[in-house]
């Protein structure tokens, strides 16, 4: 009976000992894993990863690694953040997220390593050398919380006559450490930025969302962005933006993808003839084919740097699998200008020729017999008459361009099968295309000249 209780008890202590030094492991293989991928992903773009370090301890690790941005195209300096993590590995656990088993927490710190000198000065000054902190967790399932705030900010110049006052900033992330899953959630609650002449205030700054990668490899998932208010005071005058907006949602409907994308400000209070404004487009029937090219974007442009003909068939490729029949881009645009409402909807669909081949889209002329668009413009008529259009109505009404309508002015254009007509008169198409064109070509042989 004794021996019966002494062997478990063995087995427990041993395993209690080793787990520490296994959870570390985890650790470990988690971190190269995630650096593995984002340098897979970074391959095709600007930023690269290096000086990949992991100190692993009995419970305790430590992990640092540093992330390049360069753009050799551009004059801008690179820039380097230094990102460091001390970890803790226990299999029983205290930390900010509370009592926790079989997870890997730890406390983060990001700084600026290279870059401007005077910037990396400032941060250095005036944010203990760290622009962000926090704290993270990961489970050996490979889901993660993190947790990173921004330091407080009351900057003042010596001669007192600029500052800057900033909130801190939190940024909440979850998800998978593969990257598939990713939830975030930002807030900013203030900004304040005094010169002598001028002040700026943003007020109340979040943003939430979640992206996930489908198993065809597209990213999708939405977001939304709000900006309570945005206010400026100069010699010049004040101005007052009230609830910014701004939603976008991606997702696979069948096998295409829909995205809807919304730009809303609900005032402007300004010396503008805009009082408020909204925008939204959707852009749908976008094959997934068509996606994977786009996100793989950078690298085909960096194998094209090596093999220039790899160029035709790349883009050849792109309009092929992003011009199906049923894709469409929808466009409304709201305002309230010189005191009335005006509305201009598009909505334009590619519908294809039956036995023409995309080859042969080359010549604008045919591609528009593969186009159906409706364009619809309404204004009042009495904010239209405050503006410079106001000496061209009776012209254009004349024409039949506009019509007036109580007191809207509307005009309505419709093509589809190469007929385009504008509130119903017909208008040369082949005419104004062959104008277009005409145009560019002039345009771009007095670019080569001054050049």
């Amino acid at each position: 009976m004794r021996k019966s209780i002494i062997i478990p008890a063995v087995l427990f202590t041993a395993a209690g000992i080793a787990s520490p030094l296994l959870m570390g492991l985890v650790a470990e293989n988690q971190f190269t894993t995630q650096l593995e991928q984002m340098s897979a992903e970074q391959t095709a773009g600007k930023a690269s990863i290096s000086d990949v370090q992991f100190n692993r301890g009995y419970a305790q690790s430590e992990a640092s690694f540093v992330m390049t941005i360069e753009d050799p195209s551009t004059d801008l300096p690179a820039v380097s953040i230094l990102i460091e993590s001390d970890l803790q590995h226990a299999p029983i656990s205290i930390s900010e997220f509370g009592l926790s088993a079989l997870e890997i927490n730890s406390q983060d710190r990001f700084s600026l390593i290279q870059g401007p000198e005077d910037f990396i000065a400032f941060i250095n000054d005036n944010m203990q050398g760290y622009f962000l902190t926090g704290y993270s967790r990961a489970n050996v399932l490979g889901n993660f919380d993190s947790v990173l705030s921004s330091p407080a900010l009351d900057f003042s110049s010596e001669a007192g006559d600029f500052n800057i006052l900033m909130d801190s900033m939190v940024i909440n992330t979850s998800g998978k450490l593969d990257g598939s899953v990713t939830d975030f959630d930002v807030k900013l609650p203030s900004t304040t930025i005094k010169g002598t002449e001028f002040s700026v205030n943003v007020a109340s700054v979040t943003a939430i969302g979640d992206r996930y990668t489908d198993t065809s490899g597209v990213e999708l998932g939405k977001t939304l962005m709000e900006v309570a208010q945005v206010s400026v005071v100069s010699a010049m005058g004040g101005a007052e933006i009230k609830n910014i907006t701004l939603s976008a949602v991606s997702d696979l409907v069948g096998d295409k993808i829909d995205t809807n994308v919304h730009y809303n400000v609900e005032s402007i209070v300004a010396p503008l003839p805009v009082s408020s404004a909204s925008y939204h487009v959707d852009f749908n029937g976008l094959s997934v084919a068509s996606a994977q090219l786009v996100q793989d974007l950078q690298k085909h442009l960096n194998e094209m740097e090596a093999n220039p003909e790899s160029a035709d068939q790349f883009f050849n490729q792109l309009i092929s699998a992003t011009l199906q029949p049923g894709l469409q881009i929808n466009q409304e645009l709201k305002a309230n200008a010189f005191g009335g409402d005006w509305v201009a909807d598009l909505d334009v669909e590619y519908t294809g020729i039956e036995g023409v081949e995309l080859a042969a889209m080359k010549d604008p002329k045919v591609a528009v017999q593969g186009i159906a668009a409706t364009l619809v413009i309404t204004a009042d008529n009495a904010a239209l008459l405050r503006t410079p259009l106001a000496p061209m109505l009776d012209g254009l009404l004349q024409q039949g361009f506009i019509t007036l309508d109580n007191t809207n002015l509307t005009t309505a254009a419709y093509l589809n099968a190469g007929k385009l007509t504008i509130n119903e008169v017909e208008m040369p198409v082949d005419s104004i295309i062959d104008a277009i064109l005409l145009k560019l070509a002039q345009s771009q042989q007095e670019e080569v000249a001054v050049n």
